[in-house]
């Protein structure tokens, strides 16, 4: 019963610890969350990111609305730049993570063959059909012009 009783007061403490006490120790904590998010995204996995994103909900709904009131503009200004930085470092990460996950070979191989194969039938399918728009524009510019009454 003891050790129960030690064990739900350390989760208390823990919960505490980790949960803003006034807004400026709300927008502090956010800050310092983000700056972390920042040097180590390119270290994060995918159960990482699903840690992290809790978190930041918990920053941006949670927490957020509990001080929204008391928040001015500029402080709101700052929350907004915090999320977007969020976003991109999170997009960053998926980019990152995309790009290792990439066999660079078989890219190369698959480049290889596209410029070996089919990059000069379409350059000239492009150049084609950049002459007939060409034409095209020009002769609507031609009939729009002679549609034009000129007064006297």
């Amino acid at each position: 019963m003891k050790r129960i009783l030690i064990l739900f007061m350390a989760c208390c403490l823990v919960f505490i610890a980790c949960t803003p006490v006034s807004k400026e120790d709300y927008l502090s904590k956010f800050s310092e969350f983000i700056y972390d998010v920042s040097i180590e995204y390119s270290q994060y996995t995918a159960e990482d990111w699903s840690r992290q994103n809790k978190k930041f909900t918990k920053f941006s709904d949670e927490w957020y609305s509990l001080y929204e009131k008391e928040l001015s503009f500029s402080e709101k200004l700052k929350i907004l730049n915090l999320s977007f930085k969020w976003y991109f470092y999170q997009g960053l990460g998926e980019v990152e993570s995309t790009l290792d996950s990439l066999d660079v070979d078989q890219f190369k191989e698959e480049i290889k063959y596209y410029i070996d194969n089919n990059m000069m039938q379409d350059l000239t399918d492009l150049c084609d059909s950049a002459v007939e728009l060409g034409e095209e524009l020009r002769n609507e510019g031609i009939e729009s012009i002679d549609g034009i009454e000129i007064e006297k």
